[in-house]
């Protein structure tokens, strides 16, 4: 009986020009201890496994975009891919208010309404950046 334990095993794989694994060219080779042969075994690989989508840009919506002196607005965040996917970033995302004598923005995307006037919120996420204008009228 052959103790596994003690047998050595060796893969060889062949890759295309790309250094892709071309599929099922794994071979393993395992030296038998007794006779010490080497036993080939043929087996199937699939490892070219298709990549992450790469983010093209984003884009940010406050919803409303004038608010009133103590009142919120809330931005969305959206991440476009190459593969025409979306996601909504929101929470991951960064933000700062060009004037905050105007209008603060949270670490979640609350804009809150400080003073008459407007202020850009600059939004950016995994190095993408967009912007957002946001108008702050008097308290009704």
């Amino acid at each position: 009986m052959i103790n596994p334990a003690r047998a050595k095993l060796k893969a060889f794989i062949r890759l295309d020009y790309s250094g892709r694994v071309i599929p099922g060219s794994m071979v393993f080779r395992k030296a038998m201890p007794r006779t010490g042969r080497w036993m080939s075994i043929d087996a199937q690989v699939c490892c070219n496994p298709t990549p992450a989508p790469t983010l093209v840009s984003i884009a940010a919506v406050a919803d409303p975009t004038s608010i009133a002196v103590d009142e919120d607005s809330t931005l969305t965040v959206t991440a476009t891919y190459d593969d025409d996917s979306t996601t909504d970033v929101t929470v991951a995302s960064t933000y700062a208010s060009s004037d905050e004598a105007i209008a603060t923005v949270s670490e979640t995307g609350v804009v809150t309404g400080v003073a008459e006037g407007s202020a850009t919120i600059t939004v950016t996420y995994d190095s993408k950046t967009t912007t957002v204008d946001v108008t702050v009228t008097a308290a009704a």
